[in-house]
């Protein structure tokens, strides 16, 4: 019951706040943990695509994110690809 109550723009519960609080600086720390702290995330009530609001981050942050992620994934499988072709080790 909680979890949908945080998405709810007219709820001003302060344990629903508190709730979106710790989400959004979770998130900031795995951003953080990525090296990415230099995006804004931009916290708030959206609207996505299908017309369905959400507490979370702005579009631009999350193109953002999907836009690193995906360039993050093609660096990682590149250098597995590497090794697989006897080119080099992987470093841990």
């Amino acid at each position: 019951m909680s979890y949908n109550r945080c998405y709810n723009p007219l709820c001003a519960n302060v344990e629903i706040a508190r709730l979106r609080g710790l989400y959004s600086e979770l998130d900031k720390a795995i951003l953080g943990c990525y090296r990415w702290g230099d995006l804004n995330p931009s916290y708030g009530f959206h609207t996505n695509e299908c017309g369905e609001g959400a507490h979370t981050v702005s579009d631009v942050a999350w193109h953002k994110v999907l836009t690193r992620t995906r360039r993050l994934n093609l660096e990682v499988t590149g250098r597995e690809e590497w090794v697989r072709e006897g080119r080099g080790t992987v470093l841990r």
